[in-house]
């Protein structure tokens, strides 16, 4: 958008008349871009198109203006600056009204300037996309992503990393110049800091780190429930939480909680399936032997409690986080329930079926439970090796977990 600006011209114009001289002044009206219109990529290359470099001098006499001043008042500077801005856009004038901005901390604002400076616009005339003014250099790349960290309390843009990936630049580089710079202070000592290392390695790198023990670490501690004793009854092999934020495949994003998935026995048999899963148990069982309990729930979305299918499994890794052994203890599958008993290193496992008005079918909400019937039980020992050894089953005890 533009708008017409009345700018005062004094123009001193010396008319020899005998010995007296005579001043003129003349008011001329220019347009201008709109200051609230300058990130604006269209409004910026109309006026460019239309304009080019007329109200070049003018432009300049508010940016000399805005340099006088801005050691005295930053907030008049910034002023001139963008008047110069709005006269004639130009990169160099925006790089400087974006070191205006950072000194006076208006981050936000400053981080929309060099988003505008580095991405691309689509222009529906050409049908192509392109740079408002040229490509970006790298230390405009660099401001943009200092700045997102700058807003976010020193977290990093996902995507901006991915990007600079992809455009083929050095990560160890921009990740040395993030940590040495004063500005953002970010602390190497806190745990979103492995957050921020993941982000800035190869994917050689990502691959090694994953199966390393300090990812298996904190796989550990992000499980909080640590009792050795307890009971997965009819009410809790039915329970699931989904609120917990699932990790995106999709999303560009790389933290250390989204490796913990690979510590399902299900994603060892196959890594290109997704799991909907929550960790709930965990307890050391002897020196080198931990015990973890989690649910994976492969229901219908929006069916009722009784007609989930859910099952949890007793995983039992070594110190390595190599999975030693593992047994579904208890499910909940259409006609089939089973509960679990847990005591320590001792298992008991008790086997129900359920009666329904209607045949069972996975897809059908209509229908009603009727009653449940235990049908047998089976023990099961955790011994020192890591195995998970049967005790004693009765007949009648087969069900389908999934």
């Amino acid at each position: 958008m533009k708008t017409i600006l009345p700018f005062l011209f004094l123009l001193l114009m010396m008319l020899s008349a005998c010995s007296s001289e005579e001043v003129i002044t003349e008011f001329v009206e220019v347009p201008a871009l709109r200051a609230s219109s300058i990130y604006d990529a269209d409004s910026v290359l109309l006026y460019i198109e239309t304009n080019n470099e007329t109200y070049k001098e003018l432009s300049d006499s508010y940016q000399k203006k805005s340099l006088e001043i801005q050691d005295k008042d930053l907030d008049k500077a910034i002023y001139f600056c963008k008047r110069a801005i709005t006269l004639h856009p130009a990169q160099d004038l925006y790089i400087t009204l974006g070191n205006l901005l950072v000194k006076a901390k208006q981050y936000k604002e400053a981080s929309e300037l060099y988003t505008f400076l580095t991405y691309t616009h689509y222009s529906s005339s050409t049908k192509s996309s392109s740079y408002v003014f040229s490509e970006p250099s790298e230390d405009i790349l660099y401001e943009q992503i200092a700045l997102y960290c700058l807003r976010n309390n020193g977290a990093v843009s996902s995507y901006d990393i991915y990007q600079y990936k992809e455009d083929g630049r050095d990560l160890k580089k921009l990740k040395n110049r993030l940590l040495e710079d004063e500005r953002l202070k970010i602390d190497t000592s806190m745990a979103n800091y492995k957050n921020f290392k993941l982000l800035f390695m190869s994917d050689e790198e990502i691959e090694e780190y994953k199966n390393s023990e300090e990812v298996y670490k904190g796989f550990l501690a992000s499980i909080t429930d640590t009792s050795s004793i307890f009971e997965i009854d009819a009410k809790h092999v039915q329970a699931f939480n989904y609120n917990r934020e699932y990790d995106n495949e999709m999303d560009m994003a790389i933290e250390e909680s989204s490796f913990y998935v690979n510590f399902l026995q299900e994603k060892k048999e196959n890594n290109n399936l997704w799991y909907e899963y929550n960790y709930t148990h965990l307890y050391p069982l002897y020196k080198n032997v931990t015990a973890i309990v989690y649910a994976i729930d492969t229901s219908e979305a929006g069916c009722p409690k009784d007609m989930r299918h859910i099952y949890h499994r007793l995983v039992l890794y070594n110190d390595k986080g190599k999975i030693m052994d593992h047994k579904v203890i208890a499910f909940q599958s259409g006609e089939d329930l089973a509960t679990a008993t847990v005591n320590q290193g001792d298992v008991t496992i008790k086997f129900f079926k359920r009666k329904w008005r209607n045949p069972y079918n996975k897809k059908d909400f209509d229908n009603d439970l009727l009653r449940v019937e235990e049908v047998g039980n089976v023990s099961y020992k955790m011994n020192a090796q890591g195995q998970i050894v049967q005790r004693g089953l009765q007949p009648d005890t087969t069900a389908a977990p999934l």
